[in-house]
């Protein structure tokens, strides 16, 4: 559980999650989200149920771990800055007593583990760029993830290797995105809702006239009004194929073929509903 000093810590610099959500690779936050707790127009995301029941079971995973590997391991020593790149945090959960490795320690739970495969190379590319991150500020060249999966109790060590060319492009990333940061200069708008989140933190009320329009502004004008009118073609053709398949179905509970599978029957509310059900190869 972070305190209230690491908290404020980590708002000087970038963390291992936060790199890793500024190169694109982190799965539940991004650039913009990042930018907006850095300079304080959002609150920091709240504990959730499943970031609190990780915390609880980060000592349950070292222990095992340190039992696993045969070697006693010490809590990290908190967030730390790079000696020479303040803006580069790390906040690492153990260490070996020796200070030789890194020891990460994770509870995936059913969301995220759709991100892990069994292979030693398994764990996603945030947690490499996680751990990579982790070992630069640290100045050490290993480090273990170590991961029981909530859904089936397994414990698993991934091993990762300092990699100087991933470092290296993860620190130029990394760098000019602090600067991003202190100039007040937000990344690019994207379609994502933390660009929405962004542009209203920086313009909360409308206040002046209107203005000319600058030369882009008709692309963008076009662009939006082409959508909606995709928007509501398509949502006219899910429907004149729902009823289609409503017809076919009849009173029965539903149909199948080598597509898949379509039902349509009451829901809890005793509401009868249409449900699809692709079969997963045609699916992928």
């Amino acid at each position: 559980m972070l305190t209230e000093a690491q908290r404020i810590a980590r708002a000087a610099g970038l963390g291992s999650s936060d790199v890793a959500a500024v190169a694109g690779e982190h799965p539940y936050k991004n650039a913009h989200s990042v930018w907006l707790e850095k300079r304080g127009l959002v609150e920091p995301q709240p504990e959730t149920d499943a970031t609190w029941l990780g915390h609880q079971m980060e000592p349950i995973i070292a222990a095992r771990y340190a039992q696993e590997m045969g070697v006693r391991i010490v809590p990290g020593p908190g967030t730390v800055a790079h000696p020479e790149h303040p803006w580069a945090l790390a906040t690492t959960d153990y260490e070996h007593a020796d200070g030789a490795r890194i020891v990460e320690c994770k509870w995936v739970g059913m969301r995220p583990m759709a991100h892990w495969s069994m292979d030693a190379d398994g764990a996603p590319v945030y947690v490499n760029l996680q751990m990579q991150h982790q070992m630069f500020v640290r100045g050490i060249d290993r480090a273990d993830c170590a991961v029981i999966f909530g859904a089936t109790a397994e414990f698993r060590i991934y091993e990762f290797t300092r990699d100087n060319a991933i470092i290296d492009a993860m620190f130029r990333i990394g760098q000019r995105f602090w600067q991003r940061v202190l100039d007040g200069d937000p990344p690019p708008v994207d379609e994502t809702e933390e660009a929405r989140q962004t542009l209203l933190a920086l313009y909360p009320t409308s206040y002046a006239p209107l203005k000319p329009a600058p030369p882009e502004a008709e692309r963008w004008f076009q662009e939006h009004e082409a959508a909606d009118a995709d928007a509501e073609a398509a949502l006219t053709r899910k429907k004149l194929a729902a009823n289609k398949l409503r017809e076919m179905i009849g009173d029965a509970v539903g149909i199948e073929g080598a597509f898949g599978r379509v039902t349509w029957k009451a829901d809890k509310r005793g509401v009868r509903t249409l449900r699809t059900y692709p079969r997963k190869e045609r699916a992928a």
